[in-house]
């Protein structure tokens, strides 16, 4: 069912099908290749709720990658403490939130690329242009990557919640990836709903979790 849609995105008018996600997110992919992210490494995303973000966490996860939501109504020497703490190589963020990227600037000087969707400021490059270049070449290994949360940090700084990788191939399903349809049924007739903010791990992790049911699903109908 490639055609059937993946994101929908109303405020915008943007949907995605699953084909654009699968062949966008690969695309992806192989940029953070090109970069020379290697299994293990880590990207940090700050974005509104907009519908490339789901294009992102799978690259990151078809890539072995840890990926790191981040909060955008941190100030930006709370939003760099993270960026800085779980050594993230790549910021993914958006024009609209360009005041904090740019107050980012001299605070990461551990990141080795900054894309921004939606427009550039000073010290980023073009989300959409840097994708659009890459070539869309088969992944040659697809080993499943995952995100690491941060707690709110009401005791000094936040801490990150790390979980080992279990190198298994992308697509290995997991008990976690089973509950929502045991739970709720889920299907490719189900529609998920999500007003929530993705930067959090409930909103993030349950999106994800039922394209990837959905997926499944009508994989094995």
């Amino acid at each position: 069912m490639p055609d059937h849609p993946a994101v929908i995105a109303p405020a915008r008018g943007d949907v995605l099908s699953f084909k654009e996600l699968d062949r966008r997110s690969r695309k992806l992919a192989v940029f953070f290749g090109h970069l020379g992210l290697h299994i293990g490494d880590h990207i940090a995303i700050m974005l509104e709720n907009h519908p490339w973000y789901f294009e992102i966490c799978w690259a990151a996860m078809r890539s072995g990658l840890y990926f790191t939501p981040i909060n955008w109504h941190l100030s930006v020497d709370e939003a760099a403490y993270i960026v800085n703490d779980c050594d993230a190589r790549v910021f993914i963020t958006s024009s609209t939130l360009g005041r904090i990227a740019q107050g980012l600037l001299g605070k990461t000087p551990k990141l080795e690329a900054r894309l921004m969707l939606d427009g550039v400021v000073e010290g980023s490059s073009s989300y959409e242009e840097e994708v659009e270049a890459t070539a869309d070449l088969p992944l040659i290994q697809e080993t499943k990557g995952t995100y690491m949360f941060y707690s709110s940090g009401t005791t000094g700084r936040p801490k990150g919640i790390k979980c080992e990788l279990d190198m298994s191939p992308y697509g290995t399903p997991s008990s976690l990836d089973e509950l929502p349809q045991s739970l709720y049924g889920f299907s490719d007739k189900v529609r998920y709903l999500c007003p929530a903010p993705l930067y959090n791990a409930a909103p993030i992790e349950g999106s994800i979790l039922a394209e990837q049911m959905i997926t499944l699903n009508s994989i094995t109908r």
